[in-house]
């Protein structure tokens, strides 16, 4: 079952700011407490908009929504019959298929499930060119975002991380590409890269199975990613590149013939 409806991140309410849209239409099923039973909402024009930094969190309005903790947000009605968006953290309910067929809060099961947002120091909520940090759950759009790796490792210092991490929520039936094509240049002739795909900090731990290399080809020459096994469980994934070579000092300069280019439904 879908909605007509997208949850997305909204900058002209600041880098905190989400908003339920309609989409294509505009209804949705939600719980009424008043008259114990699902009903069909009409989403606005204007939608349903907030901010994370004051937010209905477990129910109770007004809430700071804690950084690096990955939250579900559910479209409820509360007993005046006003719709609102509430977030809960995993620990607090997970999600699953409600009574009438789509995905519910596992805790009440009275929350329509819309989204999954992460806040961060400095970005918040709004995704930039090497993360997504707000995907919606229905109505998901196709997009890309990339990280240009740039760093220096000499031989002897074993694998260090270069360049910025790339960051993204998924969802479980989400099947995102992951795209490595480095190129460097080294001090010493006939020297050699080795490259990894390394998983920092996933939630939940262990998500996006193990570290992926491949073998070590000649320098200077594009050397292409294998990328490791799409993930089975929703959640927050963040992958840092990292090099070592066996001779001299590698650089993968800050240009677009070293990209990490993710693909997905975000």
């Amino acid at each position: 079952m879908s909605a007509d409806v997208r949850f997305h991140n909204d900058t002209t309410l600041g880098l905190n700011g989400f908003r339920l849209s309609p989409h294509n239409g505009n209804a949705i099923r939600a719980y009424d407490p008043t008259a114990a039973a699902w009903v069909t909402l009409n989403v606005p024009n204007g939608g349903y908009q907030g901010v994370v930094s004051s937010c209905f969190i477990d129910d109770v309005a007004a809430q700071s929504m804690p950084y690096n903790v990955p939250h579900l947000a559910f479209l409820k009605i509360n007993a005046g019959g006003t719709p609102y968006v509430n977030w809960l953290t995993w620990a607090q309910a997970g999600y699953v298929h409600g009574p009438e067929g789509f995905y519910v809060d596992a805790r009440t099961q009275h929350g329509h499930i819309l989204g999954m947002a992460i806040r961060v120091p400095i970005y918040e909520i709004q995704g930039q060119y090497n993360s997504e940090y707000l995907i919606s759950y229905y109505n998901r759009g196709e997009g890309s975002f990339f990280s240009i790796p740039a760093g220096s490792v000499v031989a002897g210092a074993g694998w260090q991380p270069v360049g910025p991490p790339v960051e993204l929520l998924c969802w479980a039936d989400d099947f995102p590409d992951i795209a490595v094509t480095l190129n460097a240049t080294c001090t010493a002739a006939n020297a050699s890269l080795q490259a990894a795909l390394v998983a920092n900090g996933n939630f939940p731990a262990g998500s996006f199975g193990a570290n992926t290399s491949n073998a070590i080809i000649g320098n200077p020459a594009p050397i292409n990613i294998t990328v490791p096994t799409p993930p089975i469980t929703p959640g927050f994934y963040s992958y840092q590149l990292h090099i070592q070579t066996n001779a001299g000092t590698m650089t993968l300069g800050a240009a677009l013939n070293s990209v990490i280019n993710v693909h997905g439904k975000f």
